[in-house]
């Protein structure tokens, strides 16, 4: 019984770790999709660029920052059934002139 709670526990948590590891995995394109955000505010040519935009009860994502007032009110409006505020858990940065949501290094 004791090896089988153990075991359990062990799937439980190897489990939970993966899961955390890949929040987000195209997180940047199912917000950009499920928001209608324009492609066009995304474009980047250096990590200056890009800046993090709050996503209600979310991750922050990373827009260009011509862009980033009109992505707020965009986010905002789009999931407005969230009253907390987004995790700070993320950072900006351009990869293949793109601005793109990366996990906060430690």
């Amino acid at each position: 019984m004791k090896l089988l709670r153990i075991l359990s526990l062990g799937a439980f948590v190897a489990f939970n770790q993966q899961a955390v590891a890949h929040h987000l995995d195209d997180y940047d394109a199912r917000i950009r999709a499920e928001a209608n955000l324009p492609a066009g505010w995304f474009h980047c040519r250096k990590a200056d660029d890009c800046e993090l935009v709050s996503v209600p009860c979310q991750s922050g994502l990373a827009v260009n920052a011509d862009h980033k007032e009109e992505a707020q009110d965009l986010l905002n409006h789009h999931f407005y059934f969230c009253l907390g505020s987004s995790l700070e858990d993320t950072m900006a940065a351009c990869e293949a002139r793109h601005c793109v949501t990366e996990p906060k290094r430690k």
